[in-house]
């Protein structure tokens, strides 16, 4: 949370500069550069806790700390892939803005379980990597 309050803290800073300044275009320009650069440090900050509730339906004797920190580490170096993948979806949407939300049916669906697709080959992949000692026994 306290990312969140800073990030609007430098908005606030960066907003009250530029009207300080007068211009009516640069005060839109400085605005707009600043929402866009908050969106996506807020985009970035959501990928790092994207499997926090896939960690605990698995795991439900972890506490929500211990679920923040282990997604913290598993998205670390996946947080693009996941992007790209979110990213896949996107003409899915549009194309149920032309239906009228009706696509939407099926497409959250699908997307939902690609996302669900993607933590598992995560889980299995960082496994993989993982020396024999430190594995878990089934």
């Amino acid at each position: 949370m306290l990312w969140m309050m800073l990030a609007v803290l430098a908005l606030v800073v960066i907003n009250i500069g530029v009207h300080a300044i007068g211009s009516g275009m640069a005060y839109f320009f400085m605005l707009a550069a600043s929402l866009i650069a908050f969106s996506i440090y807020a985009a970035w900050i959501s990928y790092k806790y994207c499997v926090v509730m896939y960690l605990k339906q698995e795991n439900p004797e972890l506490g929500a700390r211990q679920c923040v920190a282990k997604s913290v580490r598993m998205m670390d170096g996946w947080k693009w892939k996941r992007f790209l993948l979110d990213l896949s979806f996107i003409f899915w949407y549009i194309l149920s803005i032309i239906t009228l939300g009706i696509l939407l049916i099926f497409v959250i669906p699908y997307h939902r379980q690609a996302q669900y697709n993607f933590y598992q080959n995560q889980k299995k992949s960082i496994a993989e990597e993982l020396p024999e000692k430190l594995r878990k026994p089934k």
